[in-house]
């Protein structure tokens, strides 16, 4: 687990969506975040209180929950979200079907599956989840294999930190609750929020225990010449819009896997490669323009690079200048 973890207002402060002592209160929003549940405190537990922070994204919801006092929360149906969780503070107990698991220091848990979960949080526990419903999950899965998933997707319940991928995994999510905490940072950026909720779900997806290796296994239709022009003309016509190749499936009909295959086989480069020459052609184009309202920093957001580093990185690369070189050469002195 992450070292220096500093506490709950790390994630999502700038997102409250409840600080309560009614437990009516907290239940009614805890079953819109997560499913239908009940909440009740601890046996000799002190006064209730509540507090939660919460952001959906495009695929995720990313809840942040806090309670000085021991409290349970009961699914009252088979649960219909996966939800990966994380402590950063005291444990949280979970039980299913006769299986008991942590959410802790020493590993993250996964509430998912077709029975009901009963959920303890420890005193002054402190939880960070990753939510997503179960068939957004395998409209995702679907993307990437070209059909749907022969069975439903589950997730082992316990995946513990001294596994690289997990730890990986684990230090993404804080990383975007954290980012997403940041006025004015790198995720209020449209395309560089797509890009790291997109990078979350690709570490749930490979890098958890899941009975999803068989379906990766399975070989998927390809994509033909035909498709691979299509998709250009795609991608070019919305460089500049926050793209994942989630949309790009969808958009084909084709899964990610054969859309790379293609790629590879008729272009001998990825779509992402080919989306990222269309983008720094568009901003040199920009660049040399030099009208006066623009700068370096509003032509790469605007051209689709939400890293200005790479950005400037890629485009010295490319055109033996940086961006700004090309930008001040495009502007005569006195203009």
């Amino acid at each position: 687990m992450d070292e220096g973890v500093q506490g709950p207002e790390d994630f999502l402060s700038r997102f409250p969506v409840l600080r309560s002592r009614d437990l009516d209160e907290s239940r009614a929003l805890v079953c819109r975040v997560y499913q239908e549940v009940k909440l009740e405190t601890a046996r000799g537990a002190g006064g209730f209180r509540l507090s939660m922070n919460m952001r959906p994204l495009r695929w995720l919801r990313l809840a942040s929950t806090d309670s000085p006092v021991e409290f349970t929360t009961s699914t009252l149906a088979p649960m219909k979200i996966h939800s990966f969780d994380f402590v950063t503070s005291g444990a949280y107990g979970y039980r299913s079907a006769g299986n008991r698991f942590l959410a802790d220091s020493k590993q993250v848990a996964v509430a998912s599956g077709e029975r009901p979960f009963d959920v303890v949080a420890n005193t002054r526990s402190h939880l960070l989840s990753a939510i997503i419903d179960h068939g957004d999950m395998e409209d995702l899965v679907s993307t990437w294999i070209g059909r749907k998933p022969r069975r439903p997707i589950r997730f082992a319940h316990s995946h513990p930190y001294s596994e690289a991928k997990v730890a990986s995994f684990a230090s993404m999510v804080k990383f975007l609750a954290r980012e997403l905490n940041r006025p004015g940072g790198l995720m209020d950026a449209p395309a560089a929020l797509a890009s790291m909720e997109e990078a979350a779900i690709a570490a749930i997806l490979f890098g958890l225990e899941s009975n999803l290796r068989e379906e990766w296994e399975v070989p998927a239709p390809d994509a033909g010449s035909g498709l691979v022009r299509r998709l250009e003309d795609y991608l070019a016509a919305h460089a500049a819009d926050p793209i994942d190749m989630a949309t790009v499936a969808r958009e084909t009909g084709y899964s990610a896997r054969s859309i790379y295959r293609a790629f590879r086989r008729y272009r001998d480069y990825s779509p992402m490669e080919f989306l990222r020459t269309v983008r720094i052609r568009a901003a040199r184009k920009r660049l040399l323009a030099g009208r006066p309202n623009d700068n370096v920093t509003s032509i790469a957001l605007d051209c689709g690079f939400p890293h200005l580093g790479r950005f400037s990185q890629e485009y010295s690369k490319r055109f033996a200048e940086t961006p700004s070189e090309t930008l001040r050469r495009s502007r005569p002195p006195g203009r």
